[in-house]
């Protein structure tokens, strides 16, 4: 049984390193530059010939080595099946990164199958046809086989297919390629029949609906086989039975995450990283941040090239480098992708150009990173929600929006002019805070848990000291992640963090941080439903790392959104004037056709003024807080910036529905 495993491949490290994502296999030769593995589970192969051939079949050692040769040969027939699908998808310009054997088939694992149909027909067919050929190699001799033996029907001969003869030998071959014709044109996934089918209705219903057509019979097939190898009894074929229903559930996954990431822009998705480096620092300063890949830039602002995580540790090794310039290690042929790219593409790029990151632009000027890693963290979140596509959060993507942050905040305080004073600007656009604003991380029932000082082991006062010193770098994407801060407030306390507590501590950081989303109160999405249907434009702008909003594109508030802002991949924090002025830039509108709404933390309301916007008090979410709260914000009660006390309020900034 043979499969092509058509998912998108990790980026490979540098300039070429790979992973294997099928485990350590041995590779045991090449073809056409394609490298021939065996995988480590293909030695259970050795018990089975021992038990079937040796001990069942009562031949002893003579039947155990012709099992071995037997199989031996079926497996090249199943390495010659591969070999054909490999053969074809090269032909028309598609990479093939390996050919993995395992003990119930093989695997050759093509970066992209062609979305054309007739391309696709042409390498699902290109394996059976291999496979053909051999049977019909071997028609002749079973015809006289047949003959020799009286028999007018060659189907006759499997009586013979387990002796050990010449004649049980050549049947078996036979049989065997047939066999191997007529499972893998079986019209479900895995199988390369089912790929057919995929591509045939694909021409009627779309390649998605197709592909759940074309999986749902795999598993159904599957399911059948199960039944029937309980029945017989015959363990092999359950264990098959089990290998198609996870890969044509893993097909469908696969397919559904790729056609969702064809209508994500990467945009959202990429790392700032502290801006990236000029071209004119010494090597040494690309260190800031710790080891990575980075992009390099002019003084305009425009990528130039890429500096390698590797090169550049062993060009500092020993240290005798230190003082050239990132000019003279770039890679100036890493090339660059648009904010406005799909993440599919951007990903097929990376692994095309064999680079494992690629900085991202808007308009000419360096916006961000985007790697493997990131691709690879955005495919598992995808592929671990079913029932969501993110599609709709491309309206968001579109507009060139970098994603981001965590906003609502304690102290409030009282300034700016109220907005409602003077003449009244026409609203044509909304930016809206995150926390406590659109959600809430207020839980009637919350009770506290063991701190995260405590647990891992750090004085509390210092721990907290060394938290607040270095939220500015971590809202800016300084450090790629959670654990990354943990670790270096451990290394600050001499306190060696324990790697595996670090993970739990993100895990749950994690869920408690994705816990809001999954609970938006039903007051936001009829605002914003009102907010779409008035024609106006929103966005989101919050102060955030960026675990504080992974659950963010997920979520039922993404498809609203025409513009989202997260300072660690935009490097620029409320309350400055910046993050409000690119907000605005990415709606196409002018800072006075803007109203902010928002809780008033982190000075919030204060930079919306002095970046031209309008700034509103959102209270709804504070007057649910416990009195502790409430009276952190008691500053803000006496603000001239206009309260609104319910979501409802906000339309009343805004005129009647457009028809």
């Amino acid at each position: 049984m043979s499969d092509t495993d058509r998912r998108g491949q990790r980026g490979r490290a540098g300039h070429g390193e790979a992973r294997d994502q099928l485990g350590r296999s041995l590779v045991i030769g090449r073809v056409h530059d394609i490298e021939i593995k065996i995988h480590p589970t293909f030695l259970l192969l050795l018990p089975w010939i021992v038990l079937n051939w040796g001990y069942l079949g009562g031949y002893g050692l003579s039947g155990v080595a012709f099992g071995a040769v037997l199989m031996l040969l079926l497996f090249t027939f199943v390495l010659l099946h591969e070999l054909g699908h490999s053969v074809v998808a090269l032909r028309y310009g598609v990479g093939v990164r390996d050919i993995t054997l395992f003990p119930i088939g093989g695997v050759a694992r093509i970066e992209r199958l062609p979305t054309e149909p007739g391309r696709e027909i042409a390498i699902a067919l290109a394996g059976p046809a291999v496979n053909l050929a051999i049977a019909l190699l071997f028609a002749p001799p079973i015809l006289l086989l047949t003959h020799a033996r009286g028999q007018t029907n060659p189907l006759e001969l499997l009586a013979i297919i387990t002796d050990q003869t010449a004649a049980g030998f050549i049947v078996y071959l036979f049989f065997t390629n047939v066999m191997l014709v007529l499972f893998n044109l079986l019209p479900a996934f895995p199988m390369d029949g089912g790929r057919v089918l995929r591509a045939f209705l694909s021409l009627f219903m779309g390649r998605l609906p197709a592909t759940r057509v074309a999986v749902l019979l795999g598993q159904l097939f599957g399911l059948g086989l199960a039944v029937l190898g309980l029945l017989v009894p015959a363990p092999s074929l359950i264990l098959v039975a089990v290998f198609i229903i996870v890969a044509a559930h893993s097909e469908g996954t696969a397919m559904r995450v790729e056609e969702t990431l064809r209508t994500l822009r990467v945009g959202p998705f990429i790392v700032w990283d502290m801006g990236g480096v000029n071209e004119h620092h010494p090597l040494a300063y690309a260190l800031r941040g710790g080891p990575r890949d980075v992009a390099v830039l002019n003084a305009d602002g425009r990528v130039v090239g890429m500096l390698w995580r590797h090169e550049l540790m062993q060009a500092l090794n020993g240290g005798a480098n230190r003082h050239r310039t990132v000019r003279e290690l770039m890679d100036t042929e890493a090339g660059v992708a648009d904010v406005d790219d799909t993440i599919h593409d951007v990903q097929q790029r990376m692994v095309a150009t064999g680079r494992r990151a690629l900085p991202v632009t808007e308009n000419g000027l360096y916006r961000g990173i985007f790697t493997s890693d990131r691709f690879w963290h955005v495919y598992r979140h995808v592929a671990r929600r079913p029932g969501s596509t993110c599609a709709p959060a491309c309206a968001a993507c579109s507009t060139r929006s970098p994603p981001g942050g965590r906003d609502g905040g304690a102290g409030h305080k009282s300034e700016g002019a109220r907005a409602t004073r003077g003449r009244r600007r026409m609203i044509r656009g909304m930016l809206f805070d995150l926390y406590e604003t659109l959600i809430t991380e207020f839980v009637p029932d919350w009770s506290p848990r063991p701190s995260t000082a405590d647990r891992l082991g750090v004085d509390a006062a210092a721990f907290a000291a060394a938290w607040q010193a270095r939220q500015p770098d971590r809202l800016r994407g300084v450090y790629p992640d959670y654990p990354a801060a943990l670790r270096a407030i451990c290394q600050t306390l001499g306190r060696p963090g324990d790697p595996s507590l670090i993970e739990q501590l993100h895990r749950e950081r994690l869920a408690d941080k994705a816990a809001p989303f999954a609970r938006v109160a039903p007051e936001i999405l009829d605002l914003l439903e009102q907010l779409r249907r008035r024609r106006l434009k929103l966005g989101v702008v919050s102060n955030c790392a960026p675990e504080e909003v992974v659950a963010w594109w997920t979520s039922p508030l993404a498809p609203y959104f025409d513009a989202v802002l997260f300072s660690y991949q935009v490097g620029a924090c409320k309350p400055e004037p910046t993050i409000y002025r690119l907000a605005c830039r990415r709606l196409g509108l002018a800072p006075a056709e803007i109203a902010f709404i928002g809780d008033g933390g982190s000075d919030e309301l204060v930079g919306a003024a002095e970046a031209g916007l309008t700034p509103y008090w959102a209270t709804w979410f504070l007057d649910l807080w416990p009195a502790w709260k409430r009276a952190a914000v008691a500053r803000c009660r006496d603000a001239r910036y206009p309260r609104l006390r319910t979501p409802r309020d906000v339309l009343g900034i805004v005129g009647p529905r457009l028809n």
